[in-house]
């Protein structure tokens, strides 16, 4: 969801390189007051259970978590070059 100002978008597309490239999804946007509080009380929810993950926490991770990041990362990077080759 994003909820910016009294509008509202909901659906299964994110912000990142296979969406915008690749993914067919979609979004349903709406000018709703109803719908805007109710997204915004779910925000609300769900930061008051969120963790805040600061520079030091994560530069605190476990090496085997960096590397595995840093494999998917580097194997993502890999197959998008490929498939831009493509076209």
């Amino acid at each position: 969801m994003v909820l910016v100002d009294d509008w509202v978008s909901i659906g299964s597309c994110n912000f990142d390189h296979w969406n915008l490239r690749f993914n067919l999804e979609a979004n349903v946007e709406a000018i709703d007051p109803p719908l805007t509080a109710d997204v915004a009380a779910s925000f609300e929810r769900d930061f008051a259970r969120s963790l805040t993950i600061d520079l030091a926490h994560w530069h605190a991770r476990p090496l085997w978590k960096r590397v595995q990041q840093r494999l998917w990362g580097w194997l993502d990077r890999l197959v998008v070059n490929l498939l831009d080759r493509r076209d």
